[in-house]
């Protein structure tokens, strides 16, 4: 019976045909192929990295967003597929802890579920601080701003005055609104970071 073809090895030479030995445990580290020979990249951690690009970053893509067709169609996927027509309460009470029974924890569910979709869908928007979308457009835009700037911003507001019987609304704002007073560096172990004045007014 014939042994089996030895698998082919894979030599580095130079151009002179003499074989080159890796200085590095792993070849993604060395210097060997033409692809990494002046590869250096710096070394940062995840939070300088992004402290440092991310404005840059985040102006590329959304000006991406903006102008190019492929790029904007990318983002209304990742919004579809997250918030899609909206989002439904699924309510489960634990009828143990509540003291009643499962089927009293059934009706239960029904009136919670009965009053979110109440309150997220009210013509009048009041679960808007804008007043301009109901609870699905504001989970899109949120969505927007966490697939172009890595993460979503908002506020949370009470309005005495809606007439909805549910006073909480949610304002999404822009993240790169969202800075140190006077653009300061951080500061270690201190959150200074704050909103500019009039960002959670009533629009």
């Amino acid at each position: 019976m014939n042994a089996p073809p030895a698998k082919p090895s894979i030599v580095i030479t130079d151009k002179w045909g003499n074989q080159k030995s890796e200085a590095t445990a792993y070849r993604g580290a060395g210097g060997q192929h033409p692809s990494l020979t002046n590869w250096r990249p710096g070394r940062y951690s995840g939070h300088t990295a992004l402290r440092q690009s991310r404005e840059v970053l985040n102006d590329r893509i959304h000006d991406m967003a903006r102008n190019d067709g492929w790029a904007s169609a990318a983002m209304t996927r990742y919004v579809d597929t997250i918030v899609g027509s909206g989002w439904r309460l699924s309510a489960k009470p634990n009828f143990t802890t509540l003291g009643i029974t499962r089927e009293e924890a059934d009706i239960v569910s029904d009136q919670i579920e009965a009053l979110w979709h109440d309150y997220t869908h009210d013509l009048g928007f009041w679960c808007d601080a804008e007043r301009a979308q109901n609870m699905n457009g504001v989970l899109g835009l949120a969505t927007r701003h966490q697939f172009a700037d890595g993460e979503a911003l908002g506020w949370i507001g009470y309005r005495e005055e809606a007439p909805s019987g549910f006073a909480t609304c949610v304002q999404v704002i822009d993240p790169m609104r969202l800075s140190n007073p006077n653009d300061r560096a951080d500061i270690s172990n201190a959150f200074i970071r704050s909103l500019p004045a009039g960002a959670g007014a009533f629009m």
